[in-house]
């Protein structure tokens, strides 16, 4: 007998704007009735798997990202710690989200941060939704860290960025989707291309050994081509996200 507890679970990984395939991808498994039953994500997948999470569509999540710009709510301006403001986040959350904490979603949801002194693993499942999702999105030297429950929260990605951990043997069929591929890079002029590429490549190696541990790995490689603040490119990467994951459906045999 099964001792799965779930038939479906996804790991969603950050990847900033790039989040936006994850709509994509999740919009698939709906077409194929492999709606995910467990979510887990870091970074830009917690965004994702908040708002899913709670019972909302792939395509009314992208049009929230739309109204408000996926990371157009960053805003600029100098802190300690860190550069960006996240506040925007905060509000885009509250406006959309019927559930103020983690366990009252309608889904269960593994939010993943990094604890900035220790640099352990943080995986939350009940908490302050908004803030989590915060603490997980403070990419460091980006964004200050998230202070939450006397500990100071960063980026899940920096120590796990696709956190299949909390699913790992829970689900019949594991999948990660994965938004932040690795190719050869021509332009690494412009600090922003700087940064997002040092956070890519060593959240790369976060990711290595989890992806043999998933049933299904969905990675659109063109997204590479999409920076961490693209967000005029949305449709186009919803589109990424969507076709990838049908193309890994089938030659999977869904």
């Amino acid at each position: 007998m099964s001792m799965e507890k779930y038939k479906i679970g996804i790991a969603l990984s950050g990847g900033g704007a790039r989040g936006i395939a994850h709509l994509g991808v999740l919009k698939a498994l709906e077409e194929k009735n492999l709606a995910p039953e467990v979510i887990s994500g870091a970074s830009a997948g917690s965004i994702v798997g908040a708002l899913y999470a709670d019972g909302h569509t792939p395509e009314e999540i992208f049009k929230f990202f739309q109204a408000s710009g996926f990371y157009k709510f960053v805003k600029f301006g100098l802190e300690p710690r860190g550069i960006l403001k996240l506040d925007g986040l905060v509000k885009v959350l509250k406006d959309h989200l019927s559930v103020e904490r983690i366990e009252d979603l309608k889904k269960p949801l593994f939010i993943g941060c990094t604890e900035f002194n220790s640099g352990k693993q943080r995986l939350f499942s009940e908490g302050d939704l908004s803030v989590l999702v915060m603490a997980s999105c403070s990419i460091p030297i980006l964004f200050k860290a998230v202070e939450y429950e006397s500990k100071l929260l960063i980026d899940g990605g920096v120590v796990s960025n696709l956190p299949i951990e909390p699913l790992v043997d829970q689900c019949a069929v594991l999948i990660g989707s994965h938004v932040n591929p690795i190719d050869e890079k021509d332009d690494l002029t412009g600090w922003m291309n700087l940064v997002d590429r040092v956070f890519s490549l060593a959240t790369y190696n976060t990711i290595r050994d989890h992806i043999p541990k998933c049933d299904l790995f969905i990675e659109p490689k063109e997204l590479a081509h999409y920076g961490i603040f693209s967000t005029s490119q949305d449709r186009s990467m919803f589109e990424l996200g969507y076709e990838e994951a049908l193309k890994v459906l089938e030659s999977n045999g869904y």
